[in-house]
């Protein structure tokens, strides 16, 4: 049998290697677009993930339904957001040079994502609700500009659930002053696991727009 190179063995956890490689599927795109929205619901209800069909996600019953809810699968969603940025994990090595055999760096996996953007002229009691979900344990939903909600599925190929993003280290600052060339600002910033985006889904809402809805 042959094996792994110890540079992929490690950002691999030492997973068995098939008979034959994996399948690439051609032929698909996906464009997420520009984020105009968050929604932020509690990463779980209870021991498990919350999460809804996803034959049930396009319908407004059913966001309505978690946005009235009084347990721990409500979800609220933010004000218009700014100027949004996706910062990608970088990949984590070690050694080169003499540290390493023939001097090949070993990679040990990916450093975590970044997501940052912009309220602008956000009421501060607004800001400070906000601010009240950092002790929570979340998962955000992206609303793009053309209303669509992307989050996670349990099979791209096959999808049956659809489940918000799994987030940390919310962190929401004080309002920035605009003065007179720039609105008044306050920032938003998460992070978001290495590999988060592998599941990555969206729905399409059938009977409400997500941007004007919430």
């Amino acid at each position: 049998m042959q094996i792994p190179l110890l540079q992929n063995f490690i950002l691999c956890g030492g997973c068995t290697i098939g008979a034959a490689i994996t399948d690439i599927t051609q032929g698909q795109s996906q464009r997420v677009g520009q984020i105009q929205k968050i929604i932020f619901q509690r990463k779980k209800d209870g021991a498990a993930d919350n999460s809804v069909a996803v034959a049930d996600a396009p319908l407004l019953a059913t966001w309505t339904a978690l946005e009235t809810a009084i347990d721990a699968t409500k979800f609220q969603a933010t004000d218009y957001i700014n100027n949004p940025t996706n910062e990608v994990g970088e990949e984590r090595t070690f050694g080169g040079g003499n540290a390493t055999r023939d001097g090949i760096e070993i990679t040990l996996g990916t450093d975590n994502s970044t997501f940052e953007a912009l309220f602008y002229n956000v009421a501060q009691q607004t800001i400070a609700e906000i601010k009240a979900l950092t002790c929570e344990e979340l998962s955000v939903f992206f609303i793009n500009e053309c209303g669509d909600i992307w989050g996670l599925t349990d099979d791209p190929s096959a999808p049956t659930t659809f489940r918000g993003i799994p987030i940390f280290n919310l962190f929401v600052g004080d309002k920035k002053f605009g003065g007179f060339e720039e609105p008044d600002s306050n920032e938003i910033r998460f992070r978001m696991t290495p590999n988060w985006s592998d599941n990555l889904h969206s729905i399409t809402p059938s009977d409400f727009d997500a941007l004007t809805d919430f």
